[in-house]
């Protein structure tokens, strides 16, 4: 047994492949979802898939579907697999589990100038994390500038500088949730010297719903 999950237009594809490898065709063979995490998914259809049989050396690969109701997901799904065998025989089988977290991929850019994302600041709870990376700071900070609007971050501002051939560059950028239009704010500051090959990255995430903010910095980080 297999499985994955990924995000394809807001919602959460979650398959489980079943590769039959033994020598005798296996019968019933049904996926149930035992858990997942409902304060913030819904599953749309049933929870149980069946299918009829599985010849020698072949699979399927039942999907579930599951919709964010938060803009921040995070939980395992837990599935079993069940089956017949040729002696008639039952057999019962738990798919490893696969955690979900998500919040980048479900917020949406906000365009704000750099007067309206001071103010807001002001309101938001903050969190951080700090990290040393063997890389240009330079290079880091034209990547980072890349990675926020492939995570749905508008960015609002950003300032870079040499003093005494230490780098220093900061990038701002701002969202709102899908679902709750919780406001986040994510603020990279790197610094390093400017032929170097080390850098210290700090990432700030800020925002109205403090749930939201470790997972935001674990996809940025």
């Amino acid at each position: 047994m297999f499985r994955g999950c990924e995000i394809i237009g807001g919602k959460f594809d979650y398959k489980v492949k079943i590769v039959n490898d033994t020598r005798f065709v296996i019968t019933n063979v049904t996926v149930s979802i035992v858990a997942y995490p409902q304060d913030c998914m819904e599953l749309g259809g049933e929870s149980v898939k069946t299918i009829s049989r599985i010849e020698v050396g072949g699979f399927r690969s039942p999907q579930f579907t599951f919709y964010p109701t938060k803009d921040c997901v995070q939980g395992k799904v837990v599935a079993t697999v069940s089956y017949i065998d040729f002696k008639d025989q039952l057999h019962t089988l738990q798919v490893e589990p696969i955690v979900i977290r998500s919040v980048c991929d479900l917020l949406q850019p906000s365009e704000k100038t750099s007067k309206e994302f001071d103010l807001l600041l002001e309101s938001l709870t903050k969190t951080d994390q700090e990290q040393t990376l063997d890389w240009n700071a330079q290079i880091l900070f034209t990547k980072a500038e890349k990675l926020l609007p492939a995570k749905n971050f508008h960015i609002v501002d950003t300032e870079e500088r040499v003093l005494g051939e230490q780098f220093i560059g900061s990038i701002r950028g701002y969202a709102e949730g899908k679902y709750t239009q919780k406001k986040v704010a994510v603020i990279f500051l790197i610094s390093g010297p400017e032929n170097g090959r080390q850098s210290t990255v700090k990432v700030e995430a800020l925002g109205e719903d403090i749930a939201m903010l470790p997972t935001t910095i674990d996809e940025l980080a």
